[in-house]
């Protein structure tokens, strides 16, 4: 009777950490994908980064142009 209370408890316990494992594989899918969007975002956010400040370059560019013909 002990031995088969103390077997149940062993099984039962190995069934427990049978989910806490699973959970944590679980939560390391969930933190690779999180890492992944991040990372995609921060190259994103730093090629629209570049793109404007090019944009920005060239109209600085066109409007010193415009400047200097009403110079006097």
């Amino acid at each position: 009777m002990v031995t088969r209370e103390i077997s149940l408890g062993v099984l039962q316990q190995s069934e427990a950490i049978t989910q806490v494992a699973a959970a944590m594989n679980q939560m390391e899918s969930t933190v690779r994908e999180v890492a992944a969007n991040a990372e995609n975002a921060s190259a994103s956010g730093s090629n629209q980064t570049a793109s404007a400040s090019a944009e920005l370059s060239k109209l600085g560019e066109e409007l010193q142009s415009l400047v200097e013909q009403f110079k006097v």
